[in-house]
C-alpha cells in the first residue's frame, strides 16, 4: 500500500523527509501544469502576452511574467484562479491543465502516487478514487453523494425531454414513420394508442423527478436549475433552495430512500449496471 500524503512521519526525521517529499510533489505538479498551458497555448498559436491579455479580457490578468516563468520552471506554484482563468483563455476544460490526458503515460496525484492521467481526471471529477492509506470509503460515498444526486437529476430530465419529444412527434401528423405505427394497421388508432402510453410515461416522469428533488432538499443540498419548459410543471416541489428541518418536512422524505424507488426502472437499470464496487472504483 503506497504511503498517504498526510500520515503523520513517526520521527523528526521521517517528518522532515515527509515535508520534503512533499514540497518536490507540489512543485511536480505545478511542472505538468505549466507544460500543459504551453502545450495548448502554442497549440492554439498564442503568444504569452497574447493569452495574458485573454485572462484580461475574461476579468482576471495573468501577467505574461507569470505565464512565463511558469513554463520556465522559474516559478513553483500555481493558483486555483489562475487554473480556471488560464483553461477558459485556452478554451479547455480546467482538468485538461492538472491531468495530461494523451500527452504522459502517468501523473503523480498524491506524493509517490502515480496513474494514467484519465484516471487522475476521473478522481478530479468524483468518478474515481486513488489508493492511498487513510483512504474511507465511507468518507468518499458521502462526500460524492450531492455529484450522484445531481447526476441522477439530469438523467431524469433528460428522459422527461425524450418523452416530451415523442409526443410532440406523435401529435403531428407528417412526422409520423414506421418506427411508431409499424405495429398497428390503422395508424389514427396506432398513433392515439401510443399518443396515451406517452402521456403516462410523462406523468410517471414527472411524478420521479418530483420525488428526487425532495430528497434532494432533505438531503440539504441546492436544487438544480430546471429547463424553462418543465420549471412550471414542478415549481409546486421547491422550496427556497435549501432545506431546513422541520416537523412537517422531516418526515416527508426520508434521508436515505433507496434509488431504486426513486428512478424509472430502465434508469435505474441503466445507473446499477454503470456503478462500479468499491474495488473497481480505485485507480488501478
Amino acid at each position: 500500500m503506497e504511503q498517504a500524503y498526510d500520515a503523520a512521519p513517526t520521527s523528526p526525521q521521517g517528518r522532515a523527509d515527509a515535508e520534503s517529499t512533499g514540497s518536490d510533489w507540489a512543485a511536480r505538479v505545478t511542472r505538468v501544469v505549466a507544460s500543459q498551458i504551453k502545450y495548448w497555448r502554442l497549440r492554439r498559436g498564442l503568444s504569452a502576452k497574447q493569452l495574458s491579455d485573454r485572462t484580461d479580457d475574461l476579468g482576471f490578468r495573468v501577467p505574461r511574467t507569470v505565464i512565463a516563468n511558469l513554463e520556465t520552471g522559474r516559478r513553483d506554484a500555481v493558483g486555483v484562479a489562475e487554473i480556471l482563468i488560464l483553461a477558459a483563455a485556452l478554451d479547455i476544460p480546467p482538468t485538461m491543465l492538472v491531468t495530461p490526458i494523451g500527452l504522459q503515460e502517468a501523473m503523480e496525484v498524491l506524493p509517490g502516487i502515480e496513474v494514467p492521467p484519465w484516471l487522475g481526471r476521473g478522481w478530479i471529477l468524483g468518478a474515481r478514487h486513488p489508493d492511498y492509506e487513510t483512504f474511507s470509503h465511507a468518507g468518499w460515498q458521502d462526500g460524492r453523494r450531492a455529484i450522484a444526486l445531481y447526476d441522477i437529476h439530469r438523467l431524469l430530465v433528460q428522459e422527461h425531454r425524450r418523452i416530451q419529444d415523442r409526443i410532440k412527434r406523435l401529435t403531428e401528423n407528417d412526422s409520423l414513420d414506421g418506427d411508431d405505427l409499424g405495429l398497428f394497421e390503422d395508424s389514427r388508432r396506432g398513433r392515439t394508442t401510443l399518443l396515451h402510453h406517452a402521456v403516462q410515461e410523462l406523468a410517471y416522469s414527472l411524478d420521479r423527478i418530483r420525488q428526487h428533488r425532495r430528497l434532494i432538499e432533505a438531503e440539504g443540498f441546492l436544487l438544480p436549475v430546471l429547463p424553462p419548459g418543465l420549471s412550471v410543471d414542478v415549481r409546486g416541489s421547491e422550496s427556497t433552495g435549501r432545506h431546513h428541518a422541520d416537523e412537517t418536512s422531516a418526515t416527508d422524505v426520508p434521508p436515505q430512500v433507496p434509488a431504486s424507488t426513486l428512478l424509472p426502472p430502465v434508469l435505474f437499470d441503466e445507473l446499477k449496471s454503470r456503478a462500479a464496487g468499491p474495488a473497481s472504483d480505485s485507480m488501478k
